[in-house]
Formats: C-alpha cells, sequence, structure tokens
C-alpha cells in the first residue's frame, strides 16, 4: 500500500489515512454535551478540541492550536451564539474571526456544515464574503 507523510520516519498507509479523515469528519465536533470527567482527562493531557485548529492549515505540522480549547467546552453551538453576540454589538466579521481564532475561511465553512452561514451573513450585514 502507498505510504503517506510528510516526514520519513513517521509513515502510515493511504488506507489508515482514510480512516483517520473519515473519522475526523463524523466526530470533529464533539459530542453536544461532553462528559466532565473526558473534559477533565483532556484539560490535564493538554489536549485541544477539533475546534482550536485551523482548517487550512490542521495537516501542518509546524502548526500548533490556537484560539479556543478544549478547556473551555467550546461546541459549535458556543460559537454560534458568540459570533451572533459580536455580530449584534456591530463587531465586524474580521474581528470575530480574530477574537475565535479562526480564519474566516474555516469560520464560514463550519457555519456552512451546520446550516448557519446565510443567518451569520445578515446577522453581520453581509460582510462575510459571499
Amino acid at each position: 500500500s502507498q505510504m503517506v507523510t510528510d516526514r520519513p520516519r513517521e509513515c502510515h498507509s493511504a488506507k489508515v489515512e482514510r480512516r483517520v479523515v473519515a473519522a475526523y469528519a463524523d466526530m470533529w465536533q464533539g459530542p453536544e454535551t461532553p462528559s466532565p470527567r473526558a473534559m477533565l482527562m483532556a484539560r490535564k493531557k493538554g489536549w485541544v478540541s477539533a475546534l482550536a485548529w485551523d482548517d487550512d492549515t490542521i495537516d501542518d505540522a509546524r502548526v500548533k492550536p490556537t484560539g479556543l480549547v478544549l478547556s473551555e467546552a467550546v461546541t459549535f453551538a458556543n460559537t454560534l451564539e458568540n459570533l451572533l453576540e459580536m455580530a449584534g454589538a456591530s463587531r465586524s466579521w474580521s474581528e470575530a474571526c480574530n477574537r475565535l481564532g479562526k480564519s474566516p475561511a474555516t469560520l464560514e465553512r463550519q457555519l456552512s456544515r451546520h446550516g448557519y452561514l446565510d443567518e451569520v451573513r445578515a446577522a453581520f450585514r453581509r460582510e462575510v464574503a459571499a
């Protein structure tokens, strides 16, 4: 099978990579209500949620997670709520993205996946790129 890697000492098969990509697509948001026990363990191990990674740079091994971390128990609902609050407070789309530690493209993809892109665009008065 074909080996996929950016670093020669860390090889894995294309089959394993496809499985990881599929698992991430299914679970990137995490559970609706994270378990307090799991949250505590994640904090102790220094793990972050998928939302702490930027979709545009997640495959770059040199990039570290930024923005919202698991210890803050951030879910998509929290992200949406934060965005709508910032829009209501007349913050710019750019400022909202910066405050959440995400690129505009990443947030737009997340909103689109959940069917909220149009609502957020309207809230920010079409400042979100079309």
